[in-house]
């Protein structure tokens, strides 16, 4: 995905190495929590849910319709990919999570147009950054619920 970042557990294989009697049971737990810290992510105002609407949302043309398309003085362009339904997370001993339309990495990528800031969108990046501590957080008790399940 051209506008992604990776959650990667430094450390891993020691945990890995301690629990090869119960790999499913370990990758579980360790999906979970990436699926969960992706979505505190994606929660982030300006990344999954819209920054409220502007100047460029409403007459005159041109404006840009969200879920439809740019509006010119002919008709509709319907060249909108649905940015906000567009997310994907992949889990595993890692998680990755990225925006497959693609005008994605100008609205929360690294070269994010400068006017898609301004409006309220955030990179992905940046968001990620800012949950830090939730993150962290949400990984620390995965990583005891699993330990507690497996009674080590």
């Amino acid at each position: 995905m051209p506008n992604d970042f990776e959650i990667e557990i430094k450390g891993l294989e020691r945990i890995q190495a301690a629990f090869k009697r119960y790999p499913g049971e370990v990758a579980k737990g360790i999906g979970g929590a990436g699926g969960e810290a992706a979505d505190e992510i994606l929660k982030t105002r300006g990344v999954r849910t819209y920054p409220p609407s502007g100047k460029g949302n409403a007459p005159p043309v041109p404006y840009y319709i969200r879920g439809v398309g740019t509006q010119t003085a002919s008709g509709n362009l319907l060249n909108s990919e649905r940015l906000g339904t567009k997310w994907k997370v992949r889990k595993g001993w890692s998680t990755r999570v990225g925006n497959v339309a693609s005008y994605a990495d100008k609205v929360h990528g690294p070269q994010q147009v400068g006017a898609m800031a301004r409006i309220g969108w955030v990179k992905l990046v940046d968001a990620a950054e800012k949950k830090r501590v939730q993150v962290t957080r949400i990984y620390n008790r995965w990583i005891k619920y699993t330990l507690a399940k497996l009674g080590l």
